[in-house]
């Protein structure tokens, strides 16, 4: 399941992941047939995988787990998507439909009118720009929060809000990031292109991941994003690359490299991997390295003001960094994490089974150059240089049950 694709001019070596039918020969010689299946009660990488290969070929309707209760089906209109949707068992639980402007799409799990997420995105026919809008209404404990990125040429612009009280929604963190979001170490080290026994490596790992993160939102009860991370390996496709990303990118100190973290990108989804990835212990394993990329693709772009903070202790500010450590060192996570990638506050119980949050601190000053967190807002504003970049908004407070 899946091949290596020829070094080509560019000197970088491609692997596309893709399914063959069962008893046919594989594209590549040196192609090895991974088994990453799962129960069938659920999403399945090997679906998935099959999935795309089969909506790639014209069908329209496709199963995303190995018993067939989860399926996805489109409308198309010449080769343009019009309306997809997602059923279990036969029931619509995420619909999305197309116009000349963009989309929206909506989940509702439970069926009950009131969706738990809602994307839409929005294209720009001045600027050739999008604005993509996330919104999600997690539950009872759940805080209700709003995720607008707003795409320009290479560049990503990110608003997060939180709902307050009173129904009202407030600014949280804005900032403007590159498109493409690298994994990396602490300093600089040399890298390079990854042999074909590494890309196979990369290939089977992938896979691992893709259908790690599918069953871990499952267990976690994030069904929508569960679907939402299918359908977009389902829809898109995945292609890695092995390459040099300090001589391509820059990236002096980068282990792998999701080429864009806009999560209303259609286009393949696009991981690279260094060959450092395998030689430094700091790049830690293939598997949470792979998922934390393919996370991007539906999670978005990382939190930056996290980067000031201990990097231990970061994923307590950042999504993916928290579903990607829950997702595979659950051990070891904290309340903090929980709060992050499931949406609400630590003291959600859903969080209780974590282990304390590791930082403590519930205000972090929003400046350029010192994003630091304290426990008190009055030791924040303290703390926090009162600078033209952070004059507007000093302090911000992270959700918390305190």
């Amino acid at each position: 399941m899946g091949f290596v694709r020829a070094r080509g001019a560019e000197g970088l070596l491609l692997l596309v992941l893709a399914c063959r039918p069962d008893g046919a020969s594989p594209p590549d010689a040196g192609a090895t047939a991974v088994d990453a299946g799962s129960s069938s009660a659920g999403l399945s990488s090997q679906a998935v995988l099959a999935a795309h290969d089969a909506l790639q070929g014209g069908s329209t309707d496709v199963a995303l787990s190995l018993d067939g209760r989860v399926r996805l089906r489109r409308v198309m209109q010449g080769a343009q998507v019009v309306q997809a949707e997602i059923l279990v068992d036969g029931e619509r639980v995420m619909q999305r439909t197309h116009d000349a402007t963009g989309w929206t799409a909506v989940w509702d799990q439970d069926r009950d009118g009131v969706p738990e997420r809602r994307m839409t995105m929005t294209r720009d026919a001045e600027t050739g720009g999008r604005t993509t809008v996330v919104e999600e209404v997690p539950g009872p404990h759940g805080l209700r929060r709003r995720e607008t990125t707003r795409r320009l040429d290479e560049s990503l612009e990110i608003v997060w809000e939180w709902m307050e009280a009173d129904g009202s929604f407030s600014t949280v963190l804005d900032w403007t990031t590159t498109l493409w979001q690298p994994a990396g170490i602490e300093g600089p080290l040399g890298g390079g292109e990854c042999t074909a026994e590494q890309a196979e490596q990369i290939h089977a790992a992938t896979e691992e991941a893709l259908q790690r993160g599918m069953s871990c939102f499952e267990e976690l009860g994030m069904y929508d994003v569960a679907q939402f991370f299918a359908s977009q390996a389902a829809e898109r496709g995945i292609t890695l690359a092995c390459e040099d990303l300090e001589a391509n990118y820059g990236l002096a100190d980068g282990c792998a490299l999701n080429v864009s973290a806009d999560p209303a990108e259609d286009q393949r989804i696009s991981i690279s991997v260094d060959d450092r990835a395998f030689t430094d212990p700091r790049c830690g394993d293939l598997l949470p390295l792979l998922l934390h990329e393919l996370l991007h693709s539906s999670l978005g772009g990382h939190n930056p003001f996290a980067h000031s903070i201990e990097r231990e202790h970061r994923s307590e500010y950042d999504r993916v960094n928290a579903c990607t450590r829950i997702c595979t060192d659950r051990s070891s996570a904290t309340r903090c994490d929980c709060a992050q990638c499931l949406g609400t506050d630590p003291c959600d119980p859903r969080c209780a089974e974590y282990n304390p949050c590791g930082r403590g601190g519930i205000f972090y000053c929003t400046c350029v150059d010192q994003n630091y967190t304290f426990p008190t807002l009055e030791a924040c504003e303290s703390g926090c240089p009162a600078t033209i970049g952070c004059f507007a908004r000093r302090c911000v407070k992270f959700p918390s049950c305190q």
